[in-house]
């Protein structure tokens, strides 16, 4: 298990589904008691020291062609969950944001994992889940969320 904080941020999304022209979400993504709002999921194939790996950012504004998940860390998305994953599903790199905890973000691995996971007619689904509440930096944060996106 391995973790890195940046800064103390937590994400949560009650129950609720949420679907645009090319994703979906729904399920509940919940940290110290705050709601998250998450309008947004993009795919993007990761670069440079994560090429082969695919990056899916979960958050409140819709990213830019240009934005990575620094822009994520530093409040710019606003609420925000980035999740870098290989192309099997095993989760690499889980970046959680709030925006009600302040500057940054912080990366949890170990604790969060996709079940379910599928790459078809040009889709990528699954379950992400924490199995439970999880505490990292002194906090709370749980995911049970089912997605849906199109793949870049």
């Amino acid at each position: 298990m391995y973790r890195f904080m940046l800064c103390s941020l937590f994400l949560c999304l009650p129950g609720i589904t949420l679907a645009g022209d090319d994703f979906k979400i729904d399920g509940k993504f919940t940290g110290n008691g705050k709601a998250a709002k998450l309008n947004s999921l993009v795919v993007k194939k990761g670069d440079n020291d994560r090429k082969g790996r695919l990056i899916l950012m979960f958050s409140e504004k819709t990213p830019k062609a240009s934005d990575t998940d620094v822009a994520a860390m530093f409040g710019r998305l606003g609420d925000a969950l980035v999740i870098t994953m290989k192309e099997d599903g095993k989760i690499t790199g889980c970046l959680v944001a709030h925006t009600a905890h302040g500057d940054g973000g912080f990366q949890s691995i170990g604790e969060i994992e996709c079940k379910d996971f599928k790459i078809a007619d040009g889709k990528i689904s699954g379950k992400l889940t924490t199995n439970g509440e999880q505490k990292a930096f002194g906090k709370n944060w749980e995911v049970d969320l089912k997605f849906t996106g199109k793949m870049p």
